[in-house]
């Protein structure tokens, strides 16, 4: 919910000056281009949650307009999609970690090494953790 909450800000904010770089004077025609076509992708939505609330679910949206053939691709589809962008986007997110915490030892494999065995050693303490239930 962070990342959905977050992201259009940040790309908005991020994109704002390329966009002034690359189109000039008619940056805000192109904005609100591209805001009128993003509000009818928004009404289809709300009228597919009217008719089935599932949380934005596409496959189940897909596999009752199309199919469960179209509808299995679809989930399989926004997974294998986002496969490459979690292991691509893990090594700068881990560079500019490391920059951040410990400046001098970024280009050093040891802390890297260091670094990854932590990391393994938190994420099994943490899975070892007895699960309680759902949070009342």
């Amino acid at each position: 919910m962070g990342v959905a909450g977050t992201a259009p800000a940040f790309s908005a904010a991020a994109t704002t000056a390329s966009l002034l770089a690359a189109v000039g004077t008619l940056s805000p025609a192109s904005l609100l281009y591209c805001g009128v076509t993003m509000f009818g992708v928004t009404l289809a939505f709300r009228q597919l949650h009217r008719a089935d609330p599932n949380a934005g679910a596409s496959h189940a949206w897909i596999h009752k307009a199309f199919g469960p053939a179209l509808g299995f691709l679809a989930g399989w589809s926004l997974l294998v999609a986002s496969a490459p962008f979690m292991v691509s986007g893990a090594v700068p997110a881990a560079t500019a970690t490391l920059q951040l915490v410990v400046p001098q030892s970024t280009g050093d494999p040891a802390a890297c090494r260091r670094t990854r065995l932590h990391s393994a050693g938190c994420r099994s303490a943490v899975s070892r953790r007895p699960w309680s239930g759902p949070a009342r």
